[in-house]
């Protein structure tokens, strides 16, 4: 035994190396069983002024948080109580809660418009007397809630001095096209029921576009559709059901729907059903939604006015006034004509090559209105050029022979000197009873010489046409009755397409 002992007490320590990694581990294991009130760090702290490679990547605090003011503590109203937090077996024994007050209004050591900032920010932090108090118990020390209390004032300083972010117009256009990208926002909440059902929501926006047909504009109605299908798994592995029917949607959809807009939402119909493909088969739900185009406001802006137009062009056509002053004014209306159909141009839009019934509407009056300038262009043509044409010669010669055959047979003096010569043949034998027929003769002959003196004052008082004139008034007439049927029937074919 004495051998052992002395082997023993002679034998030298045994140093074993400890690896690089099992020095770096030793730290992080003794700290994760410290007491919670060590693990306070000011902002003074090495491994906050410098922080390693690892930790500035991510970095959980902004810049204007991380600076560091000058906090002068005699100017700081400090004191210390029982501290209600960890502790253990001191907790309510030992005065370690800190608390730090100051006069805001007074502290000439933070900038005005700073101050102003943060008595709007923390106004509940302010009693009566104006004072910022700020309180902290996180440790069992003094000094460590004070410094906690020092550092929360400088972040309140750099939190009321932190200028608002002014959004750039490339970023705001950057936001608007990544919320464009971004179909769905994703759901954090699941519903669990009793019988191990896990169901999970998720919000879908689905942006669709469709083809208009503007053929009717503007009484025109669009049908969309919207089809889901699975185009992975066929039928037999997915069958697509609504969980609502055509009813129920439509219902929702009214409610739901923004009424104030330029389509007014009609219906929302729900078709399931299997489409077939070559090699197979998958189900399908289709929602086919019909709008239609709320058209009053192009009734009263372009369709109204250009009708009222052509009406006035043709009652212009019928009023009594020279070939020059009607076109003269049928010429401002095809202006204002022109100026709506402009207006039509920036609404309407071009998606096919059969153009909308209105295209033809404005068309066809805009054509009418043009004929009617050459109307009354060829009657004034016909007015002032000599008439060359061989009927207009036949007509004239007829007119002439007829017109002196009437004065010869109207010719008073003519009739006078007749009856004069018929009543010299036959003398009476009694001179007195000459004399009486002489004068009685006499006397119907000045009568009939006064009657035929009033109708040459009427005739000489109403207007006198030449044969030329009355036959151009006939052709005007003609040309115009001629347009305005054709203008009835083309409006009855717009009307008939507009409706169907």
């Amino acid at each position: 035994m004495a051998a052992s002992a002395l082997w023993s007490l002679s034998r030298r320590p045994v140093y074993r190396l400890v690896s690089s990694q099992s020095l770096r581990s030793f730290p992080r294991r003794t700290s994760a069983f410290s007491p919670p009130g060590c693990e306070f760090r000011s902002a003074y702290s090495l491994d906050k002024l410098y922080p390693s490679q690892e930790k500035e990547a991510d970095k959980s605090k902004d810049q204007a948080k991380q600076t560091v003011h000058d906090i002068p503590v005699d100017r700081l109203s400090i004191s210390y109580s029982r501290s209600s937090g960890p502790g253990g077996q001191n907790v309510n024994k030992v005065n370690s809660k800190a608390e730090v007050r100051f006069h805001l209004t007074s502290a000439d050591w933070i900038a005005e418009d700073t101050r102003q900032n943060m008595a709007v920010m923390h106004r509940n932090k302010i009693n009566r007397e104006g004072e910022l108090i700020v309180m902290s118990q996180v440790s069992r020390y003094q000094m460590r809630n004070l410094a906690d209390c020092l550092q929360k004032i400088r972040d309140l300083i750099a939190e009321a001095t932190e200028k608002p972010h002014v959004v750039l117009p490339e970023d705001a256009q950057r936001v608007r096209e990544r919320a464009d990208e971004d179909k769905f926002t994703a759901s954090p909440f699941v519903n669990i029921s009793s019988n191990g059902s896990i169901v999970a929501f998720q919000a879908h926006r689905l942006t669709s576009s469709c083809n208009l047909d503007v053929h009717a504009f503007p009484f025109d109605k669009q049908a969309c559709n919207l089809t889901i299908m699975s185009s992975a798994y066929s039928d037999e592995d997915i069958l697509m059901k609504s969980i609502k029917t055509s009813k129920m949607a439509n219902q929702d959809s009214h409610k739901n729907y923004l009424t104030n807009g330029e389509w007014k939402f009609e219906q929302l119909r729900i078709v399931e059903h299997v489409m077939s493909y070559d090699t197979f088969s998958t189900s399908t739900v289709i929602y086919e939604i019909t709008m239609t185009r709320r058209s009053i406001l192009q009734v009263l802006v372009l369709i109204l006015p250009t009708f009222s137009l052509f009406l006035l062009d043709m009652a212009i056509s019928y009023a009594f006034a020279s070939p020059g002053e009607k076109i003269v004014f049928k010429v401002t209306l095809i202006l204002e004509v022109s100026f709506l159909s402009m207006i039509l141009n920036d609404k309407l839009p071009t998606t096919s090559d059969n153009p909308p019934v209105i295209a033809k509407f404005f068309t066809g009056l805009f054509m009418f209105m043009v004929l009617g300038i050459l109307e009354n262009a060829f009657i004034l043509y016909l007015r002032e050029a000599k008439p060359t044409f061989q009927c207009f010669r036949g007509k004239k010669f007829l007119n002439k022979f007829k017109r002196t055959k009437e004065r010869k047979s109207e010719d008073p003096t003519t009739c006078f000197g007749s009856e004069m010569r018929r009543e010299d043949t036959p003398l009476p034998e009694n001179e007195h009873s000459d004399s009486l027929v002489f004068l009685k003769h006499l006397n119907a002959e000045l009568k009939q010489i006064k009657k035929h003196l009033a109708l040459e004052e009427v005739q000489n008082d109403a207007p006198k046409y030449s044969s030329q004139d009355k036959s151009f008034l006939q052709v005007e007439k003609t040309l115009y009755f001629a347009r305005l049927i054709l203008s009835l029937v083309f409006l009855t074919y717009i009307v008939i397409i507009w409706r169907h």
